[in-house]
């Protein structure tokens, strides 16, 4: 627009005319821009009806509105964009091409879930799409209205949380149970498990990291180091309201290798005789697991993984492969360790011995070396692995 002022000694008059150019020229006005209900809360959908208007001396069949609630220019929140093209087909009621002074209206949904109770400043963006842009003044693109969103009283939910375990090792897994926790308005007062599905929303902190927001009241989380390490849940109500923060706190142990202590009842024996093994002096420095046993007795005869109770197989060339001290391969070139009678010898390990079990009945024999027939004399070097059976039994 151009201004003229005109003065003299007692009078002064202002005169505004609106500058017609060969160019578009779109504007928003704030007192075109409307919205239902008139006094809307914080649940209800808000209907906005929006006005561009053409002050230019030209036509435009490209435009485009972007949405914001605040004003765009001071980091207002983006709400939507209507874009009008109104050269193509298949565009949306309110798209058409915009002589000069006409004005085309048109309607968006701001929905409830998007909103937040109180004060708003809802700004309209009128935009020349053109290519290139044909609209020279930009002062007048924007306006707004002001909307007030009613809060709906609403308590924070409460959050309940515990663990099935306090003290854990690094990478074993704990789980959080926060289905006790209640909204007044959510749950109806009511735990969340009561229906066995979350009605609450939920995040976990764990080993230095928030979980997005998740539908479930249970969650396994596990620590890679050791040491005291907290535990943070929260709920979040149909109305995202968040609940406070609860912190649970949880000991993380590293796990120790077991110790492997294997003993013997003699170290010299004659060919044929009998020498105890005992692994009852092993043990797990943690206190955490019980064991299981291998051993290799040093003359290419080998026994499988063998837990306090259990029977077992002795093998002639056996090959075990993978972690912590890998597994037997069958058929692989073992052979069955055998009496003289061809009769599959079969050993028990009682009390940390282990025996020799006869016609399904325990010996007191262990194991027993032969020498080589060239030689008077040999010494073997028994061995023993040791390690730690799961709570899974592995």
């Amino acid at each position: 627009p151009m201004e003229m002022v005109v003065g003299s000694t007692g009078y002064m008059w202002l005169f505004t005319t609106e500058g017609e150019t060969n160019k578009p020229d779109l504007a928003i006005e704030g007192t075109e821009i409307f919205y239902s209900p008139e006094e809307p809360d914080e649940d209800e959908d808000i209907l906005i009806n929006m006005s561009i208007i053409n002050y230019g001396g030209s036509d435009t069949a490209k435009w485009r509105v972007k949405v914001y609630d605040g004003d765009p220019d001071a980091g207002g929140k983006k709400l939507t964009e209507f874009s009008c093209d109104a050269t193509q087909t298949d565009q949306r009621d309110g798209c058409k091409a915009l002589s000069t002074g006409e004005s085309a209206s048109f309607t968006i949904t701001w929905y409830g879930i998007q909103t937040d109770p109180g004060y708003h400043e809802i700004y309209g963006l009128a935009e020349d799409t053109n290519s290139p842009r044909q609209e020279t003044r930009f002062g007048n693109n924007k306006d707004f209205t002001t909307i007030d969103i009613e809060e709906i009283p609403n308590d924070r939910p409460v959050i309940m949380a515990s663990t099935d375990k306090t003290v854990l090792w690094v990478d074993e897994a704990v789980r959080i149970d926060a289905g006790d926790s209640y909204d007044n308005e959510t749950t109806d007062n009511q735990a969340d498990r009561t229906d066995s599905d979350a009605d609450l929303g939920y995040r976990y902190y764990f080993d230095g990291g928030w979980t997005s927001w998740v539908s479930d009241y249970t969650w396994d989380v596990s620590f890679s180091s050791p040491g005291m390490e907290e535990i943070k849940v929260m709920a979040r109500d149909e109305r995202r309201k968040e609940s406070e923060e609860l912190i649970i706190t949880v000991e993380v142990k590293a796990n120790t290798q077991p110790v492997a202590v294997l003993t013997s009842n003699i170290s010299e024996i004659v060919e044929g005789g009998f020498v105890t093994f005992d692994v009852s002096q092993s043990y797990d420095p943690d206190d955490r697991a019980e064991l299981e046993y291998r051993f290799s007795f040093g003359d290419a005869v080998y026994s499988d993984w063998v837990t306090e109770g259990q029977t077992v197989r002795l093998y002639q060339n056996a090959f075990f492969n993978g972690p912590n001290g890998g597994e037997l391969q069958i058929d692989s070139g073992e052979e069955i360790l055998r009496d003289n009678f061809g009769i599959m010898r079969v050993f028990k390990l009682m009390n940390g011995q282990l025996l020799e079990i006869k016609d399904s009945v325990p010996t007191n024999n262990g194991y027993n070396y032969s020498l080589p027939e060239t030689s008077e004399e040999r010494t073997y070097t028994a061995q023993l692995m040791a390690r730690e059976i799961s709570e899974s039994g592995n």
